[in-house]
């Protein structure tokens, strides 16, 4: 759960097993366009078909890297090419 997003973070929105049959926007991955500071503290987010919805704190998640990618990059993994 993260609890103080960045603006521009990728993130997905995660919603309680009871109330995620229900909620349209379970799963969907965006990015923040405003994270609020306030009560109530709701982001608003951009999702990845464009459209900007505004959602709770606590439901957002943050985005895995697909197939280990991000810790590659971490790690310095990636091949840069041969060896010379």
């Amino acid at each position: 759960m993260i609890l103080n997003p960045r603006i521009g973070q990728r993130v997905r929105l995660h919603y309680a097993k009871r109330a995620s049959g229900f909620m349209p926007h379970h799963g969907c991955e965006g990015s923040v366009l405003i994270a609020g500071r306030a009560r109530p503290r709701n982001h608003l987010v951009q999702l990845s078909d464009g459209q900007q919805i505004v959602v709770p704190c606590g439901n957002l998640q943050p985005v895995s890297p697909a197939s280990g990618e991000g810790r590659q990059l971490v790690f310095g993994l990636i091949d840069a090419g041969p060896a010379r």
